[in-house]
């Protein structure tokens, strides 16, 4: 009988499967959290996204047999799902930087790479210029890409909008420039709420949607991972809190 693991799911299957999404017969890591055997929402993240790469019609965060047996190489995929993984490997278009959020984009994607030194210390060029010691920095890195854009709604001295939480609520208000949206455009803040944190964990910059169904998206973050990257990435909405339009 197939196998479905889901949220809630620990132990060794759970752990294996996390080791496939690191190291699978693509090439491709898809799971940047702590090999611990449960299936929580970064494992569930990562199945999202390995079924998009793999060219699934649909991506929900969940795993069994099929999944499994197309990162090991054991399943060939379907003729539709290699020309989906074609379609999907092909460049896309660049935006212009003319908007507020596309230069803040602009400058989220030129500190791609940009890392902890050392890994999980919190201490990278983008903490540094904000000038108040190592910190959690996802926050830190959206809120310089929109200073370096030319917004006022952030502010380094005053360390506005160092906290994600304080940022959204904020934008709830529609305070400083920020508010909440359901619409996203390229360049918009993507706030985070993943199971056992806060109401408000992690920011990310959204790119574009990737299906009609706005399930998938890709999207720039920093802080991202065990080791602390920034780095452009393909995202399940599934754990999306708000997102958030910087007005000025």
């Amino acid at each position: 009988m197939p196998i479905t693991l889901t949220p809630g799911d620990h132990g060794p299957r759970v752990k294996a499967l996390q080791e496939l999404l690191v190291h699978n017969h693509t090439g491709r890591r898809f799971y940047y959290g702590k090999l611990d055997g449960q299936f929580g929402a970064l494992t569930r993240q990562a199945c999202a996204r390995a079924k998009w790469w793999l060219g699934y019609s649909t991506c929900e965060p969940v795993a069994g047999d099929l999944l499994e047996g197309f990162l090991t190489g054991k399943r060939a995929l379907t003729a539709a799902m290699k020309q989906r993984v074609v379609q999907r490997k092909k460049p896309r278009p660049r935006p212009p930087e003319k908007t507020l959020q596309q230069r803040a984009f602009a400058d989220m994607r030129a500190h791609l790479g940009e890392h902890e030194m050392p890994a999980g210390s919190n201490h990278c060029p983008d903490t540094v210029e904000w000038g108040h010691g190592a910190m959690p920095w996802c926050n830190v890195r959206v809120s310089l890409s929109y200073i370096h854009a030319g917004s006022t709604a952030f502010s380094k001295s005053a360390q506005r909008f160092q906290l994600v939480s304080a940022m959204l609520e904020d934008a709830k208000a529609g305070k400083h420039g920020l508010v909440v949206t359901q619409h996203p455009v390229h360049g918009d803040v993507i706030v985070w709420d993943y199971p056992g944190g806060s109401s408000a964990d992690h920011t990310t910059e959204f790119n574009e949607w990737l299906d009609s169904g706005h399930t998938m998206f890709s999207d720039i973050g920093g802080n991202e991972g065990l080791s602390g990257v920034c780095k452009a990435d393909v995202n399940n909405f599934a754990f999306v809190r708000a997102f958030i339009h910087v007005e000025r």
